[in-house]
């Protein structure tokens, strides 16, 4: 499991070059699974830079050009839809050969460390045996309870108290 952390907001965090994208791009080339988020994703593919959302199309062309890198399977986070307008996850699942689009419910509130808790929630449920889409949407539903649980908490940067609300992650 890769996850590139190196990019947010249409734009590369401070310090990270292009020259980390270039590693980056080769670190993925071995992952069995990766999970960018969509400003990432575009990074690393060079398409659509900047962008908040994508038409259907679109995301696959970045699924299939992160693809080319070389990782089995891609989970593209924190993406909107531009013919909906939905917040979605996008994906391909190379032990069917199958692309997916889960969409999910925006919270407009900020927690660092989220992406983090995504990943270990996905890693958890893949190796649990569980089917990468049923995974993906596991961990999307545990980030989803954790954030309406915390949303209202003042000091958001310090993350979410998940050691509060372990009991979330054995629903």
């Amino acid at each position: 499991m890769t996850d590139p952390i190196m990019a947010d907001d249409g734009k590369l965090y401070n310090g990270v070059t292009e020259e980390t994208v270039a590693n980056m791009r080769r670190l993925i080339g071995v992952a069995d699974v990766i999970v960018p988020n969509l400003t990432e994703a575009t990074f690393l593919t060079g398409r659509y830079v900047g962008q908040e959302s994508l038409t259907q199309a679109e995301a696959k062309e970045v699924v299939d050009g992160l693809l080319s890198f070389g990782p089995r399977s891609v989970v593209v986070t924190s993406g909107v839809e531009s013919e909906t307008g939905s917040h979605v996850v996008w994906g391909y699942n190379h032990k069917n050969g199958s692309y997916f689009t889960i969409p999910y419910e925006f919270i407009k509130v900020h927690f660092p460390g989220t992406g983090d808790m995504f990943s270990a929630v996905l890693v958890g449920e893949l190796l649990n045996g569980k089917p990468l889409e049923s995974a993906v949407r596991r961990a999307m539903d545990v980030l989803e309870t954790l954030i309406l649980l915390e949303r209202d908490e003042s000091e958001k940067n310090k993350g979410i108290r998940i050691e509060k609300y372990l009991s979330v992650l054995n629903r």
